[in-house]
């Protein structure tokens, strides 16, 4: 039976709302899919599907695994009182929180026998807009290897 993203990305979802959503934690929403609409939450994490690499190795397939985890953090709001200097030290310390899930090697994923890891590539930041609100954005890439199935 081939391997599916779909288990695992909703897996690493619910790590990271476990890790990042809840009184004291940096986020106040994580959804396991690409949403359209983020101006309901500050911050927001969203976990999509990218590429996959299939191969067979031994009569087993190997699959490697990419999922993207995007942070949205408002950018400032003068309103609420909202700065950039608070948009800043939230995204560090959401990009340092996924850091701290992803290293664990003791959550479902790893302990599944799948192996979980910042991808190759660094982080990507930048300013985007979305219904006229300015927002950082980060998208970590995150590489999930599945051997042997």
């Amino acid at each position: 039976m081939s391997v599916s993203r779909d288990p695992i990305r909703k897996a690493f979802a619910a790590l990271l709302n476990t890790a990042l959503v809840g009184s004291g934690k940096p986020v106040e929403a994580v959804y396991d899919y690409q949403i359209g609409d983020i101006s309901t939450y500050n911050p927001v994490v969203m976990v999509y599907s990218g590429p996959i690499q299939r191969r067979r190795v031994y009569g087993c397939e190997d699959v490697d695994i990419t999922l993207y985890a995007d942070v949205y953090v408002l950018y400032a709001d003068s309103t609420s009182g909202w700065t950039k200097a608070d948009a800043e030290d939230a995204i560090d310390a959401i990009e340092s929180a996924i850091a701290a899930v992803v290293a664990d090697p003791n959550h479902t994923l790893n302990q599944s026998g799948h192996s979980i890891s910042y991808a190759e590539e660094p982080t990507r930041m930048e300013g985007v807009e979305i219904g006229g609100v300015e927002y950082c954005r980060e998208v970590i890439s995150i590489t999930v290897q599945v051997r042997g199935q």
